[in-house]
């Protein structure tokens, strides 16, 4: 898809607009609202992203990388609770980080604060997989 190299070379908005283009020609294509979530979290749009990826888990209820996608964008707004939901989710359908460790907060809670994310993901977007790693809970998930 068009859109993975646009994301890669970080011209988001063009990214948006491929994305686009590919839902109005397949409106159940939730890969494509995932990936435009994607570029819409990264260009700080986050309503906008968290729009997408709902749209991508209606369409497949079980798209685990969406409600981790949702979980990000989320967490960024600083609604953590709404996170803390699609993150567990997103672990319900098998989105499993190879080193899961467990991160509490100060009342020895599982948080999804140090929510796990791909450095490859970060920076190439959802056209590659890659290898997870656990950050803080300061750090964001794209």
């Amino acid at each position: 898809m068009r859109g993975c190299l646009l994301v890669q070379q970080g011209d988001l908005d063009a990214a948006v607009d491929e994305y686009t283009k590919a839902v109005q020609l397949q409106a159940n294509y939730a890969e494509a609202y995932y990936a435009r979530g994607y570029a819409h979290h990264n260009k700080g749009d986050l309503d906008a992203a968290i729009d997408d990826y709902t749209k991508a888990i209606q369409v497949n209820v079980s798209y685990a990388e969406a409600y981790y996608g949702r979980a990000c964008s989320h967490l960024k707004k600083g609604r953590v609770t709404e996170a803390e939901a699609d993150y567990a989710r997103a672990v319900d359908l098998g989105f499993r980080p190879p080193k899961t460790g467990s991160l509490r907060d100060m009342d020895g809670k599982n948080r999804v604060a140090g929510i796990v994310a791909s450095h490859h993901h970060r920076r190439q977007g959802p056209c590659v997989r890659g290898r997870f790693a656990i950050i803080d809970a300061e750090a964001l998930c794209h």
